[in-house]
């Protein structure tokens, strides 16, 4: 997603809000509670904090290890 957002220019809530827009099923539902919940508490919205959630959510650690893994050794 990056590297669409990349040349468009895009702050952190247009991210959120275009890969919000593409989640669907229990990613969206997901979104609704973290959503909801960021402002009630007043979490800042950043791409970051929005990444770090979902992958803690649908990408187990060891497939974030592996993918680590695999690009720490391309050569």
């Amino acid at each position: 997603m990056d590297k669409i957002y990349a040349p468009l220019q895009y702050t952190d809530k247009r991210k959120i809000q275009f890969a919000v827009y593409q989640l669907e099923g229990p990613a969206e539902a997901w979104w609704r509670v973290i959503g909801q919940r960021w402002e009630e508490t007043g979490v800042p919205q950043t791409w970051n904090a929005f990444q770090n959630e979902f992958n803690a959510k649908f990408i187990p650690q060891i497939i974030r290890d592996k993918r680590e893994e695999e690009f720490l050794n391309l050569n």
